[in-house]
């Protein structure tokens, strides 16, 4: 009995790895289609880094952890990208430098690291909760006229 104890946590716990694993792959998707959607070429190491600071940002946000603070983040990027905080950082700000995100997010402040971050977290909640974007609107009615060519 101690054993089918232990199949069946392992059995479980491999049960939530694979969601865990389809989770990060819906993310890291949805996160790609976002950034190539702005405008942001997919060749800059930027690229990859906001991709994963949406992964992390999201994870800590969806696991109830304590705040996350951007150079806290920055470490996390760069720890699991083997370089250093402020390249990271930097990587990501050379990413968007061009593009002009205040037009893209229809906002009116200045746009930094933080600030696109959040834009980009909620971006990524909205397509995962309504994948397929769609507006809930009323019900239209239809008029429907009766054909006029019967007798009465």
């Amino acid at each position: 009995m101690d054993n089918k104890y232990k199949s069946d946590k392992l059995v479980s716990r491999r049960e939530r790895d694979i969601e865990l694993e389809k989770t990060k792959i819906q993310i890291e998707t949805i996160a790609k289609q976002i950034l190539k959607d702005m405008g942001i070429k997919m060749h800059h190491l930027g690229f990859k880094y906001w991709i994963t600071a949406i992964y992390i940002t999201l994870d800590i946000e969806l696991n109830n952890r304590s705040e996350l603070k951007m150079m806290e983040l920055y470490y996390m990027v760069a720890r699991k990208h083997r370089t250093t905080a402020s390249k990271a950082e930097r990587a990501m700000r050379y990413a968007y430098a061009t593009i002009d995100l205040k037009q893209y997010f229809n906002v009116t402040y200045s746009i930094n690291n933080t600030a696109l971050l959040f834009l980009l977290i909620e971006a990524v909640k909205e397509k995962i909760y309504n994948p397929f974007n769609l507006d809930i609107q009323e019900p239209k009615i239809l008029l429907c006229n009766k054909n006029t060519n019967t007798p009465k």
